[in-house]
């Protein structure tokens, strides 16, 4: 039920496009235009076809003008895949629905991580994490596993917060990295915001940008502290220089980490 409901919604929100392109198909097969003569130009429409693509192309065009200006209005307040479902489209539906429909609004809730700092990255949404929070505190520790020194390519930045991290879950290919491990004391499957966290991160990375500026994020972390982690630490308007590589974990795969990440040059 939840697959149907999610793909409904997808067709609801590009029925516009579909709407555009059939049109403008449907227009090409029953229309001619005769030549244009005017003193400064001359258009030749008599040399396009019927089945010229310029004359499909040309009415989508107008269409993608028209439909975010009668769009933008009805969609100003809408949230683009709400919190009710899990909202893992690929990054361009989001793309679209913001610049061609309209849609201001994103919950950070339910998306999965590197979908987060993508979205994050485009810095066009009202984002907002309506995560029920935990008002416990909560402490950290912080492991260092191999030296970080000029000879380092990357910088694996594991953060163990909302559940445990176990390290063998990481991609073999990341593993030689010098890791740094930020991990919560006491309880997990708690979800909770803690500037505190936010602040051992930065800590950590302006102690070892000048060894390296890659860095590759293992986070068990909510939307909110996704959203600080990156507008505090690593979005800095390309002044460091940051690379950031965020891994996904592959709940079909026993939880390891997908060996292929979402790169985003800070």
């Amino acid at each position: 039920m939840e697959k149907i409901k999610k793909i409904w919604y997808a067709f609801c929100v590009f029925l516009p496009f579909m709407a555009i392109v059939y049109g403008a198909v449907f227009f090409s097969r029953i229309t001619t235009i005769d030549d244009l003569k005017d003193s400064f130009i001359i258009i030749k429409f008599s040399e396009l076809t019927l089945n010229h693509p310029r004359i499909v192309i040309i009415p989508i065009l107008i269409g993608m003008f028209l439909v975010p200006l009668i769009m933008h209005n009805i969609k100003y307040e809408k949230e683009f895949a709400p919190k009710n479902m899990y909202g893992n489209y690929p990054f361009i539906c989001y793309y679209l629905a913001l610049r061609l429909l309209g849609y201001k609004k994103v919950d950070l809730k339910m998306k999965p991580i590197p979908l987060q700092f993508k979205l994050l990255e485009m810095n066009r949404f009202d984002y907002y994490d309506s995560s029920t929070w935990s008002e416990e505190k909560f402490k950290y520790d912080v492991i260092y596993k191999r030296k970080i020194n000029n000879h380092t390519k990357r910088i694996n930045i594991v953060v163990s917060d909302t559940y445990d991290i176990d390290l063998s879950k990481l991609p073999n290919t990341e593993n030689q990295h010098p890791t740094i491990v930020i991990k919560r004391k006491g309880k997990s499957g708690i979800r909770a915001f803690s500037q505190e966290l936010i602040d051992i991160i930065h800590s950590e990375v302006e102690s070892s940008k000048k060894y390296c500026k890659k860095y590759n994020l293992f986070l068990s972390t909510p939307g909110k502290t996704n959203q600080e982690i990156y507008q505090q630490i690593f979005q800095t308007g390309h002044r460091d220089g940051f690379t950031i590589y965020v891994y996904q974990q592959d709940n079909k795969n026993d939880f390891n980490f997908k060996n292929k990440p979402t790169k985003i040059k800070c």
